[in-house]
């Protein structure tokens, strides 16, 4: 339901193929809370084309600003099939606060952030594409990128495919605006500093309810590239997940504050789910080239199991020239402290090797063992 409506209009028809149009202004007010507080336009139009010199719209704390608009078509009766035979051009330059987008995201009614959008949108309806978009928001969050999105106006079976140049964001700006989403403090891990700025470029394709994410991101503690499969359903609220992520030489010392942790380098991959308010639930299967602890690389390092919100129950298997030895068991993260369960078997140890001891040069240890350990 609309109210308020406020409008003045002018019309001046040249010939029957031709029009002159102004909207020298209009304002109202939408149920859900959308305002509009004034809007303006002028269109010319003839047998072959549409001509915007500009669109001037304006909310309370919001403009968005388009200019020389145009629309083209061979004839006017490519208007009857406006999706698929009118030609768009149209530059893109605007500020909008979230605040005023609480009719279509009741969320943003709080968040006090203003996002501005640069572009050019080019293309028929049917097979738009977004140029040199680029949307800023915050101290530091930036999003440049390319996309075409085939099969419009039915969003849920176009194709998308974008090209992303740099998607970069902070800590600061993510903790600000998840506390005004929730309206409670909320604080990232410390560790998260240590990312610093983080970076991402890469590739999204798909359709809305199955995209393929494939990029790199950058970070301060080392580079991650990622290879993976979303599919979404029950209107995107149940998630299925295929992914691989691989980095080589990343500081996980760095990144915990620990000193006697290095670098690592992995490959891993996981498949699971997520069901509306439920954890994720999944498999995981991980090969560890590399991973640096008191001193020493430990080698071939092997992941095999299954978490489900609450923990890690699986098998990890070391396989490097002066450890074999081979773990099963499960962490279980739903109790105050921690709950550690696993059998062990290491059939050859060298602890000096491994420089967790300066003494017993060339002896190895090989046992068997179980244990509970809480906290």
């Amino acid at each position: 339901k609309v109210k308020n409506i406020n409008a003045d209009v002018a019309f001046n028809i040249f010939k029957k193929d031709s029009m002159d149009a102004r909207i020298l202004s209009l304002s109202a007010e939408e149920q859900s809370g959308l305002i509009l507080t004034n809007f303006k336009t002028r269109i010319f139009a003839s047998a072959k084309a549409i001509k915007i010199p500009f669109v001037d719209l304006r909310m309370p704390n919001s403009r968005v600003h388009l200019e020389d608009i145009r629309l083209r078509y061979d004839s006017l009766a490519d208007l009857k099939h406006f999706n698929n035979r009118v030609k768009w051009n149209a530059p893109i330059t605007s500020t909008v606060a979230l605040s005023d987008l609480r009719a279509f995201v009741p969320d943003f009614k709080n968040v006090k952030g203003v996002a501005t959008f640069k572009g050019l949108i080019t293309g028929r309806l049917s097979s738009l594409r977004f140029q040199k978009m680029e949307i800023k928001y915050g101290n530091h969050f930036l999003l440049n990128a390319d996309l075409d999105v085939n099969g419009l106006p039915n969003l849920s079976e176009a194709f998308i495919y974008g090209q992303i140049k740099e998607l970069r964001c902070e800590k600061g700006d993510v903790q600000d605006l998840i506390s005004e989403l929730t309206q409670k403090p909320f604080l990232l891990p410390n560790e998260v500093t240590q990312l610093g700025m983080v970076r991402y470029k890469g590739n999204i394709s798909g359709f809305l309810n199955n995209l393929v994410l494939y990029g790199n991101i950058n970070t301060n503690v080392g580079d991650i590239s990622t290879d993976i499969l979303l599919k979404f359903a029950n209107d995107l609220r149940d998630l299925t997940y295929n992914g691989t992520i691989k980095t080589q030489n990343f500081r996980l010392g760095k990144l915990l504050s620990n000193k006697q942790l290095g670098n690592v380098s992995f490959n891993l991959n996981t498949i699971g789910f997520k069901k509306e308010n439920t954890k994720l639930q999944g498999v995981i299967k991980a090969k560890v080239s590399e991973i640096q602890f008191n001193g020493y690389a430990y080698r071939d390092v092997q992941f095999n199991g299954k978490y489900d919100g609450k923990g890690y129950d699986g098998a990890i298997d070391f396989q490097d020239q002066n450890v074999d030895a081979h773990f099963i068991g499960k962490i279980d993260l739903t109790q105050k402290l921690p709950v550690y369960d696993f059998g062990l078997k290491v059939n050859n140890i060298n602890l000096n090797a491994l420089k967790l001891t300066d003494k017993y040069p060339g002896a190895t240890l090989s046992f068997n063992g179980k244990t509970n350990i809480v906290g």
